[in-house]
């Protein structure tokens, strides 16, 4: 079922791009009243091919780094908006030519372009103008619509497709804001200019056919390795460091050298133009500023990485292997046994007599100077006391001790 959804939300996001392209086409057949201008739909004819080479290659799945059937439908749209754009400078040159001769009023020529654009079912008018703007814009919420309903790829997701979408609208943004330049009275009346500024339009709206927020994911590999890898390839696959200078190089430097450009060369200065230049410039420092921070922490991975390298080429010793254990556990056990076998042989200074071996065996003890085992019981009572002496004079005592020597003594 979701396969199902996946199928059928790609067929519908191709369908926009067709109707949306064919409605340009149309609008520009109709100005210029000619019907060789139908010749662009042959680009349109790449996104049904592109739709089955996708759903046979992918299972319906988008591509990572591409979108193809956004190419096709900006090569439809964006040679529609410039022949639009040229009709308008035309008109504007032919109004001021006119007005300034006098040969025909301001108001007249303002009312015939009006019926010439009125659309043939619709009961209100919309001047050229108008239409130029609504495909202008159209085109790039088209395009923003149109990759939220193609389905996720293999490889992206839905965080990357959210963040993907922002980036969008930010991006349309900046675009819708170039044609502000077409305001100033200097830019109306230069078709070279005007031609400087499609061509960054141009040059724009190939963003949209790169999917920014996508990186190449880091495999599993040895640490030497990564390091064996190009350096920049790494750095400019692995980080978003492709991303900003995709936007560099498509959408912010283009737009800084175009209203550089108008004020130091063309002289066109003017409180819009001015802002947009010092937005413009500031957007550039600090993209270049986050470059240089991407590269300086990965340099820094590097570096850590090579460290870790040389700690694991270290000289380790080699494990020892089991037979050389169980050799060194035999002759430890050898070695036991034989100070076991010499502590069992007595010493001189230990021998004792046959009745001391016997009260060593009746007290259970096979220490060769046996001690009294202390009791509780002894550790608790007393020691009987000695028993009275008996009671006789001092002078009876004197004479006993007397007589006991007199019996020790011998003669000599």
């Amino acid at each position: 079922m979701s396969e199902f959804l996946a199928v059928t939300a790609a067929a519908a996001a191709r369908i926009i791009f067709a109707v949306h392209g064919i409605a340009a086409i149309w609008r520009v057949a109709l100005v210029y009243k000619q019907n060789k201008y139908w010749f662009q739909a042959i680009t349109l004819f790449g996104i049904p091919v592109e739709f089955f080479v996708t759903l046979y290659m992918n299972n319906g799945h988008e591509w990572k780094w591409f979108c193809p059937s956004v190419f096709f439908y900006l090569g439809t749209v964006i040679p529609s908006v410039w022949f639009l754009e040229l009709d308008l400078a035309e008109r504007r040159l032919n109004f001021n030519v006119t007005q300034a001769l006098g040969f025909v009023p301001a108001g007249q020529v303002a009312i015939n372009s009006d019926i010439e654009d009125s659309l043939p079912l619709v009961p209100w008018k919309i001047p050229a103008e108008m239409w130029t703007q609504i495909v202008e814009q159209t085109l790039l919420l088209v395009l923003i619509i149109g990759r939220w309903l193609l389905p996720v790829g293999k490889t992206m997701t839905r965080d990357q497709l959210s963040q993907l979408l922002l980036v969008y609208i930010g991006t349309a943004a900046d675009i819708i804001e170039l044609f502000e330049a077409f305001k100033e009275p200097g830019v109306q009346r230069n078709l070279t200019i005007i031609h400087l500024i499609l061509a960054a339009w141009s040059i724009s709206l190939m963003q949209f056919t790169l999917v920014v927020t996508s990186t190449k994911t880091r495999k599993k590999t040895d640490a030497r390795k990564e390091i064996e890898k190009c350096f920049s390839c790494q750095l400019f696959w692995e980080t978003e460091l492709w991303a900003l200078s995709s936007t560099i190089l498509l959408q912010d430097g283009p737009f800084l050298c175009l209203r550089l450009g108008l004020i130091i060369h063309y002289k066109i200065i003017s409180q819009s133009n001015v802002f947009f230049t010092t937005k413009n410039l500031l957007v550039v420092v600090l993209q270049l500023y986050r470059v240089c921070v991407i590269i300086f922490e990965h340099r820094k991975r590097q570096r850590l990485a090579h460290l870790y390298e040389q700690s694991q080429q270290q000289p380790v010793l080699p494990k020892k292997s089991l037979t050389q254990r169980k050799d060194k556990s035999v002759i430890s056990v050898n070695k036991s046994t034989e100070n076991t076998s010499i502590q069992s042989i007595p010493s001189v200074t230990n021998i004792r007599s046959k009745d001391i071996f016997n009260e060593m065996n009746l007290i259970g003890s096979t220490d060769p100077l046996p001690r009294r085992k202390q009791t509780t019981e002894s550790n608790t009572t007393s020691p009987p006391l000695p028993p009275p002496r008996p009671k006789s004079s001092h002078s009876n005592s004197l004479a006993t001790m007397a007589l006991n020597n007199s019996k020790i003594s011998t003669p000599v």
